[in-house]
């Protein structure tokens, strides 16, 4: 029944967030402007693994759009636990509640990329893949910029 009401939850604040964008609210990104993009991820929880992958994307990414044309952020679970890691990039506190956090967060960026190994399955978790899914569902109601790029078996190298 959990499971149940967070789907639907996450689902009507995906919804809010469409009727608001047909409406006029949001702004879209322009050239010249900062990209902002959320790595929404299961980060902070010392699965060092996931930590890894998430700074080797963020260093990529940064790389080949240029430091000085993006803006950063990553989700955490715990501060303390990703001291160290994400250097240059606002981490944002990813509450057990989520979904106004979702809402919010989400909202504030230009993009969402998706950066959690078991990000689309509910081997875990379902609160994990409606996480995600909700991470997605809001941006693609304001048809912005989206993509998953975690995989298990690889940390990207340059």
């Amino acid at each position: 029944m959990t499971d149940f009401l967070l789907v639907a939850w996450v689902s009507a604040l995906i919804e809010i967030t469409r009727f608001g964008w047909m409406l006029g609210l949001g702004k879209r990104w322009t050239p010249g402007e900062k990209l902002k993009l959320l790595f929404a991820g299961y980060n902070g929880t010392r699965n060092t693994g996931s930590d890894v992958r998430v700074q080797e994307m963020l260093r990529q990414v940064r790389c080949v759009l240029g430091p000085d044309h993006v803006d950063f952020s990553v989700m955490t679970q715990n501060f303390g636990r990703t001291k160290g890691y994400f250097e240059g990039t606002r981490q944002v506190y990813l509450p057990d509640v989520y979904p106004p956090f979702l809402h919010r967060e989400v909202r504030q960026n230009h993009g969402v990329i998706a950066c959690e190994g078991s990000m689309f399955k509910s081997k875990f978790a379902n609160a994990l893949t409606t996480m995600m899914i909700g991470s997605w569902g809001s941006h693609r109601q304001r048809t912005s910029f989206r993509l998953a790029t975690a995989v298990r078996q690889a940390v990207w190298m340059a």
